[in-house]
Parts: structure tokens; sequence; C-alpha cells
């Protein structure tokens, strides 16, 4: 009579498509980082891309993160943000989002002071231009306030993901095994 192992099977499944998924966010990882228009939105941070795998129970969660200056990269900001960003609701009724703001476009705060989105440290506004759309302003220090075009690094890097990594992931993971062995003679 011939059992099957099916706990030891799905073990090495779990084990194999562990490496292979590591393999699948390096990729996406790598794609968004390399689809990246304005790979720095100011001096005080970096555009950072990173990924996190768990093992839970039975199965692999893959966790993907980005921080504000890529999501503001790939979605856009000011006039030309998309409003399909999955953080748009949420950045709406946050802190950093500026109460004089109507639409999308880039206006002036009230007086106030503020914490920066990308930097996180406080800045103070006079409220001089609350409410005014100051985009294609150029400001004395020579910065130019401009609305930034999305790049879609994060949507093209998801969809090579779903569409291409993680199939492949999952086709080498099972190509390795070697189904026999669980077939155990009683």
């Amino acid at each position: 009579m011939l059992k099957f192992d099916k706990q030891g099977l799905a073990n090495e499944i779990l084990m194999r498509l562990e490496t292979e998924l590591e393999y699948a966010c390096v990729a996406w990882r790598t794609e968004v980082l390399s689809k990246l228009k304005h790979p720095f939105f100011g001096t005080d941070a970096r555009p950072e891309v990173e990924y996190e795998i768990k093992k839970e129970s039975s199965r692999i969660v893959a966790y993907l993160k980005a921080n504000t200056y890529v999501l503001a990269d790939s979605y856009g900001t000011g006039s030309l943000m998309l409003k399909d960003n999955p953080g748009y609701a949420a950045y709406k009724n946050s802190k950093y989002w500026n109460k004089a703001r109507k639409g999308n476009a880039i206006t002036g705060r009230p007086a106030e002071t503020y914490t920066n989105i990308f930097t996180g440290k406080p800045r103070t506004s006079s409220g001089t231009m609350e409410g005014h759309n100051i985009e294609g302003w150029e400001m004395m220090t020579g910065y130019k306030i401009e609305p930034a075009v999305p790049s879609y690094a994060i949507q093209m890097a998801d969809k090579w993901l779903h569409e291409t990594y993680l199939p492949n992931a999952y086709k080498l993971a099972i190509k390795e095994i070697n189904f026999a062995k669980y077939l155990i003679e009683s």
C-alpha cells in the first residue's frame, strides 16, 4: 500500500516558494527603482522600496513597502496627482494635507506650523498665500513649485510582479520538487 506524505510535500513547497518569492520581490523592488522619474523630491531623504516575507503557519506573505518619495513619484503630486493612489484618502484625512487645499493643486497654507510629508520635519507658513494655487511659482531660494507627473513605477512593477514574477516563482518552485519521495510504502 502507498501513502502520500502531504505535510512533507506542503513543507517543501512552502520552503521552495519562499526562496522563489525572495527573487520575485527583489525583481519588484528593482523594477520600481528603475522606473522612478523624480528620484529625489528633497535632500533629506531618498526613495526607499523594501519588502518583507513572513511565513504564517501554512502560507507565505510578502509585504511590499515604499516611502512617501516613491509614492509621490509613482502617483504624481499636485494637480497631476492620480486619485487611484491606495493611500490618497488617508492622505487627504491626515495631518499632512493642507486644510486650505480645495482640489489637488499645490496651494498656500494657512499661518501655521505643519509637518513636511517628505522629511517629517516641522515647517512654518506665514499664511500669505493661503488657499492660492502656487504651482509654477519660484521661491527666493530658486526652488520652483511644480506638480510631478506620475511615473507609474509602482503600478508597472506590480503588474510585472503579478503577471510574470509570481507565476514564474510558482513554476520554478514546483519544477524542483521530486514528488515521488513523498510516496511512502507501508
